[in-house]
């Protein structure tokens, strides 16, 4: 399994909610895409693109996140003259931070300070998109981002091979008994002192969009058009030439969820 696919199922079965791949690639709400499985790929916006505006709704009690695989993941937190971790390459005067991996494609995710923003008419964006797929100017397979989680702050890490280990340093010692010892702080300016088998680009970033919600165009059993979350397993649009116009009674626009273990809609 590709460590995309991995890290995308595994967040999403954890937070029900996407992961964006690759975790520091920025996303705004509106933006336009497509699915393979459950990795979002960007294609536009729904401002820029199709002149439909939306408010926003601001989410104003953040959330600390965190995700670590069950197994495959050792971490430790040191301290000064604290005993150094087993493997570790910090010295015994240094501050920061050992995550051992045993286990390939094992991740280690932190966000602090996460809010929930969202389209706040969500129904009123459906009945556009509604309006553009009957028009033949929108593709069945096109998602919408309808709620996007921002980080004040976020480390991603991830292992590359059965056995990975890195370290994370604190630069900015001035002042240390008065911030907090978290891996996700800035104010630390952290950096890796040694790494061997991790993806380690995130460290404490700040502003990533690492989750989001999108919505698409369904075609139920029954009912009449709503919008909603999507849900889909989609492939790369085929192009105007491949809309067909379907009974209004038989659309909606909905949210996309699917299975934890693999990529199907449910």
């Amino acid at each position: 399994m590709r460590l995309s696919r991995k890290y995308t199922r595994d967040l999403y079965r954890n937070f029900k909610y996407l992961a964006t791949w690759k975790p520091g690639v920025p996303l705004q709400l509106g933006d336009i895409g497509v699915l393979k499985g459950k990795q979002f790929t960007r294609l536009g916006n729904i401002k820029s693109d199709f002149g439909i505006d939306f408010t926003v709704r601001k989410d104003t009690t953040p959330d600390n996140l965190k995700y670590v695989s069950k197994s495959g993941v050792s971490f430790t937190a040191k301290a000064a003259n604290m005993k150094i971790p087993v493997g570790s390459t910090l010295e015994a005067s240094d501050i920061g931070f050992n995550i051992s991996f045993s286990k390939e494609k094992a991740i280690f995710f932190e966000a602090e300070g996460t809010y929930y923003h969202s389209i706040e008419s969500q129904f009123a964006l459906g009945k556009e998109i509604l309006k553009l797929y009957k028009e033949n100017k929108w593709d069945k397979d096109l998602v919408v981002i309808t709620e996007l989680a921002v980080a004040d702050s976020s480390t991603i890490l991830m292992s590359l091979a059965k056995k990975g280990s890195v370290d994370i340093k604190v630069n900015n010692t001035e002042g240390i008994e008065n911030k907090a010892l978290s891996i996700t702080n800035p104010e630390l300016e952290l950096g890796i002192s040694y790494n061997t088998n991790v993806s380690a680009e995130i460290i404490a970033k700040e502003g990533l969009t690492p989750l989001f919600k999108v919505s698409k165009v369904k075609k139920p059993f029954l009912g009449k058009p709503i919008f909603e979350t999507a849900r889909a397993n989609v492939m790369l649009p085929t192009g105007t030439e491949a809309f067909k116009m379907i009974d209004d009674d038989l659309l909606e626009f909905s949210e996309a969820t699917f299975d934890d273990d693999g990529d199907l809609e449910v």
